[in-house]
């Protein structure tokens, strides 16, 4: 006798392990929370450290010299 087969497939994991990110010698990283309309770092500033968004999220954005914002992505979690 057959059985019928799910044809629903699992929702794989995300293969980036945040909590192993922050904590990879077993020391807490910090969490640093931002306001709605505070900016992480601007076009051309030297990149310092790597930000990871654990709730909320981030948009992306280029500014043009006339003032023109294109949004280039957002991160959410």
């Amino acid at each position: 006798m057959k059985t019928k087969q799910s044809t629903k497939r699992k929702k794989e994991s995300s293969p980036f392990d945040t909590e192993a990110f922050r904590h990879p010698t077993g020391v807490a990283r910090p969490e640093v929370l931002f306001r709605k309309t505070e900016k992480l770092f601007s076009q051309g500033d030297p990149c310092n450290n790597i930000s990871v968004p654990l709730r909320g999220g981030v948009k992306i954005s280029v500014v043009c010299p006339s003032g023109k914002e294109a949004v280039v992505g957002i991160m959410a979690r």
